[in-house]
């Protein structure tokens, strides 16, 4: 990490994760906001990666699905 702190250019930064798959760039700037906004990499991003989307129902109920093939992965009831 202390490699990509060194680059101060915004073009370059965006050359050297073009390199890398989506997961691998997920991954490197998971808790740094800085490298987000340079790599244009937002919360967006990880929703379609993770293959999974939430449906909240009335009375607190959540329902969890596998983006794949609409499978019910999970059901919370708060």
């Amino acid at each position: 990490m202390k490699m990509l702190e060194k680059i101060k250019s915004t073009y370059f930064l965006k050359i050297t994760f073009s390199y890398l798959e989506e997961e691998q760039k997920l991954k490197i700037v998971k808790y740094n906001k800085n490298l987000q906004k340079v790599i244009d990499i937002n919360l967006n991003n990880y929703k379609f990666f993770s293959g999974r989307y939430i449906i909240n129902l009335p009375k607190g109920i959540t329902k969890e699905y596998n983006d794949y093939n609409d499978e019910l992965i999970f059901i919370v009831n708060i």
